[in-house]
Parts: C-alpha cells; structure tokens; sequence
C-alpha cells in the first residue's frame, strides 16, 4: 500500500484530541439546555426587601415668589388693548418714581389732537356767536330807542292838535298808538332775541365743556400711558399665556386691561408655588414642613412649610384632561439671594412608618387578580400575591407576602416563573 504524503499526515489530528472535542460540545449542550431550564434567571436584576422606618415624602417642583408684592397692571384705558413700547430690564432695582414701563400712545396723541381741533374751533364758533348776537343786539336796542323817540314825539303832536278839528285829534291819537305799539314790539323781540341769545351761547358751551371733558380724560389716559415704581423694589416680569404656555411679558406685546406687566415684590419672605396631581394632593396638609432646594444654589437646603392649598383643581394646559391642585410653601427665614422665578424643588414630609417591611415599587405588579411580586426560589421565581401599604417617591410598604430580606425582581422573569 502506497504511504500517504507526509504534509497530509499531518493534517490528521491523533484520536485522543477527537475524543477531547466531542466531550467538550456534550458539556455545551448540557450546559445551554440547563440554562434554558432556569430560564436565565441569573440575568434578571433583582433587589432584597427592606425592615425598618419609611418615610413618606412629596416630591414636586415649583417657582420662587415674594410673599407680598406691588403689582403694576394694564391700566384701564379708552382701547381694548395696547402696546408695551419699553421696559425696564427685569432685575433692575429702581426708586420710586421711576418710570417702569410705557404703552403705545399713538392712538390716543390723535385723539388728543382732534379734540383740540375741535376745541378751538367750537371755542372760535363761540366767539363768533357773541359778536353777532352782541351786533344784533345793539342794533335792536337803537332800534328801541329810535322808536322811544318816535312815541314821544306822537306824544307831542297829540297835545298840539287838542284844539283842533276832532279829525286831526284821532289822527294824532292813532299815531301815537301805533308809535307805542311799535315800541312794545320791539322790546318784546330784544328780551326774546337775548333769551334766544343765551340758548345759543349755552349750546356752544356745552359742546365746549364737553371737548374739554373728552380732552382732559384722553389727557389722563396720556398720563396712564407708562408705570411709575410706588415704591423701590426688583423689577419682576410679569406673565401671560401664550399659545398654551406661559410666557413673560415683552416689549411688542399686546396687554388686555388688567394684565399684570410688572411687579416689586418683597424680598423678605418667599414662598414657592407648585401642583400635584388630584391623586396625590390628598397627601398634603397645612403645615406640614418641607426641604427646599433652589436650583441656582444646590449645595443650600432651606426648610419650609405648606401655608395653602386650593380647594378647586385645574386641568394643565398642555395636557387635558390631567387635573391638578395648586398650593404654596413658605420659606423660612430670609435670603437675600433668592430671586422670584427660581425653580425649587419641593420635598413635603407627609409621615414617617416606623416599623415597615418594604420594597422598590418596580418589584409590584398588578393584573386582575390584584398585586404581586416575583421571589426568588432557589434557580427560579415564584409569583407571590402582596397586600399594599402606603408609599413615597421609591418605596412601597408590603403589609404580607414578603418577609424583609427577600429577593424581589425588579421585573418580570421571561421563563421559570412557579404561580402560586
């Protein structure tokens, strides 16, 4: 038999190296069907149950604000709305006195020159009224006059004719009632031409009373035109929504009446607004004290206290249908560091369970069955039913089904799991 060439021999591994191989892909076998028995349970993350005291916190986050402040609003003016032109910088610390902010006035200069226009025309009207009337009447007072001289001159001739024939005598009567009749005429036109006089005069004054009424007014909303600081302060934005959110009042907006634009508040006391959800709002009481922590200074924990909570919930606006209660803390002490608008965290101290076996709330479930848990026994897991307590943040209390040091999954196990 020829012999093999020597480069293939030695390509051929002896039979004990076969044998080792073989042996070595039984024990991955074995060891992969092993491991799906146990539905690697060793990859999933779990967690011991806990003994001890529980605390019961709130935590939330919320905005800085003075206790009391001075707001300065959109003052009530003759248009719907107006325009911010200039505002003080927010953060400026001004006197009082000062000019904080100031409206569009373009509107009502107009209006204000047209009422002057007005003005001096009706004015010139009426100076022109009293000349004619003032002509009209001298006219008809020597009118009067001339008729005065008239009567007694029908007087006269009727006392020379008294000797003469009776028809010259009823001629001369005759004219002189005539004489007196014209002068009755004519003082009766003079009173009623002064009566009509004064009514005319009275009409144009009226008109010009009222442009002055209308010029003073407009001159007044002039006035109302800027905000003056009543007191010194921090000049504080105020805000307004806008598409769906808040938003800090800017020069080029347009403010309803009422809108507040700026406001001084008192740096001495500050609280810090904030909402929970209407399922969690029944945890807080009036009192109840807090730890809060600024955002701008972290490394400083203040303490406080919850001064108020609404009695009425809102729903939030960029998610209906979510309601919520508003309430406030109140910040012990005084900092004059802390600025409103800040962002604060709150965490509101509810109760604390001395003796409590709990656990992280990721480790319950629920179905319609109720709540339950995943122990580790042994290479596997056991649903187990729980009874709930109360909870904070993290932590749930586990009134049965689980004694402290269990090992709970932080989530469902894929395979293996015994129901019980």
């Amino acid at each position: 038999m020829p012999r093999q060439p020597t480069r293939f021999r030695r390509m051929l591994a002896p039979p004990w190296v076969w044998l080792v191989v073989l042996a070595l892909l039984v024990v991955v076998v074995l060891a992969v069907g092993a491991s799906r028995r146990r539905g690697f349970t060793r990859g999933v993350p779990t967690t011991r149950a806990q003994h001890g005291p529980l605390r019961i916190d709130v935590t939330t986050v919320g905005e800085l604000q003075a206790v009391h402040s001075t707001v300065l609003s959109v003052p009530r003016l003759k248009t719907n709305t107006v325009k911010i032109i200039a505002l003080v910088p927010e953060g400026t610390t001004v006197a009082a006195g000062d000019t904080l902010a100031r409206f569009d006035t373009t509107d009502v200069l107009r209006r204000i020159e047209d009422l002057e226009s007005q003005l001096r025309s009706a004015r010139a009207n009426l100076e022109k009224l009293r000349v004619t009337q003032a002509a009209r009447t001298a006219e008809l007072e020597s009118s009067l006059e001339d008729q005065r001289a008239a009567v007694r001159l029908a007087e006269l001739n009727a006392a020379n004719v008294s000797y003469e024939a009776r028809v010259e005598q009823e001629k001369a009567d005759l004219a002189l009632k005539r004489a007196k009749l014209h002068l009755e005429q004519l003082q009766s036109k003079l009173i009623a031409q002064g009566s009509i006089d004064s009514a005319e005069r009275t009409e144009q004054e009226v008109t010009i009373a009222g442009y002055e009424s209308r010029l003073r007014s407009e001159q007044d909303a002039l006035a109302n035109h800027a905000l003056v600081a009543p007191t010194a302060g921090l000049v504080v934005y105020g805000t307004r929504w806008f598409s769906g959110r808040r938003t800090k009042i800017k020069v080029g907006d347009e403010l309803h009446y009422g809108i507040a634009v700026i406001e001084l508040p008192d740096l001495s006391q500050m609280r810090v607004t904030s909402y929970l959800n209407e399922a969690r709002v029944s945890l807080l009481e009036v009192d109840s004290r807090c730890e809060v922590r600024v955002d701008a200074f972290p490394d400083t924990l203040y303490a406080g206290r919850v001064s108020g909570i609404n009695v009425l919930g809102r729903e939030l606006p960029d998610a209906p249908g979510v309601k919520v209660f508003d309430f406030e803390v109140t910040v012990d002490g005084r900092d004059p560091d802390l600025r409103p608008g800040m962002t604060a965290t709150l965490v509101v101290h509810v109760d604390e369970i001395a003796d409590a076996t709990y656990a992280p709330i990721e480790t319950v479930h629920s179905d319609s069955q109720g709540f339950f848990v995943y122990r580790r026994s042994g290479s596997r897991f056991e649903r187990v039913p729980v009874a709930l307590g109360r909870q904070n943040e993290f932590h749930v209390v586990l009134l049965s089904g689980v004694s402290p040091g269990d090992e709970l999954a932080l989530r469902t196990p894929t395979e293996d799991v015994d129901a019980n």
